[in-house]
């Protein structure tokens, strides 16, 4: 459930939902940017700040943006958390 709930936040776009215009994550914004070390940092604390400000079930304890090596186009997206 939480799992499901973290999901929601970080692709819900910050706007996009009704009556809550601040709910959700930038990271919808930063699909298409080329994967450069400065974007890497951008994902990392977009999921940061998301999670701080809506998921207080838990403690984040680490976020980790890595190029997936398979496929160049892609970011692996790694969170660690504490509930």
């Amino acid at each position: 459930m939480v799992a499901q709930s973290i999901q929601l936040i970080l692709l819900m776009r910050l706007g996009e939902r009704q009556m809550r215009f601040d709910f959700g994550s930038d990271l919808p914004r930063l699909i298409f940017a080329p994967i450069t070390s400065s974007t890497l940092v951008e994902i990392e604390e977009a999921a940061r700040i998301a999670l701080r400000d809506w998921e207080r079930r838990n403690r984040v304890q680490s976020v980790s943006a890595v190029p997936d090596p398979d496929v160049s186009s892609e970011v692996a997206l790694t969170i660690t958390y504490e509930i």
